[in-house]
């Protein structure tokens, strides 16, 4: 990861980012980066622009969607109200990998029809901007390669890309003993 001031002076130079913070865990390694989104943009794909921008994998970031960074009048970042905020109100995008042989397909699939997205599994269809007719490709893809039949609707009806997952896992054990 790169020095959070070097992270900020990067994502503010980014189209869709109007104000960026960031709050640094001394604890946990991690770092929670605010953004003040302009116009409307998927988190999942901020959340990616983020991780680019600060040359990290994911594991030591999460991304906060917020209307406003609170600041101090002479324009510091307020990290006491920063981190409150986060914590009741603010869109939270963290990226967790995929663990389980479905889940790494189900991503390989996504990344295949969405490359500039890296999938997380506490994404959904709509937050990486699927829709209906994704969701006919994605079906069709895990038909062929893993032998499940689903309603493209199964695929809206998780609130998750691991719950996703999990509901192909099942329905592949259903039909043919497969265990994931």
């Amino acid at each position: 990861m790169i020095p959070v001031e070097t992270l900020c002076s990067r994502l503010l130079q980014i189209p869709h980012i109007r104000d960026a913070a960031t709050l640094a865990d001394e604890q946990s390694d991690v770092v929670t980066v605010v953004l003040v989104r302009q116009g409307y943009r998927p988190g999942p794909v901020l959340r990616d622009l983020v991780m680019r921008a600060g040359e990290s994998t994911g594991d030591d970031l999460v991304v906060a969607i917020v209307d406003a960074i609170p600041r101090h009048d002479h324009g510091a970042v307020d990290e006491a109200a920063a981190r409150a905020l986060v914590a009741d109100g603010a869109f939270v995008f963290p990226y967790e990998a995929p663990v389980t042989e479905t889940e790494k397909i189900l991503a390989a699939v996504l990344h295949e029809l969405i490359p500039s997205v890296r999938v997380s599994m506490t994404d959904d269809l709509v937050s990486i901007g699927g829709d209906s007719l994704m969701a006919v490709e994605i079906v069709g893809i895990l038909s062929e390669r893993l032998g499940v039949e689903m309603d493209p609707s199964q695929l809206f009806e998780t609130e998750s890309f691991r719950e996703m997952a999990a509901v192909i896992a099942r329905t592949r054990t259903n039909s043919s003993g497969w265990r994931n």
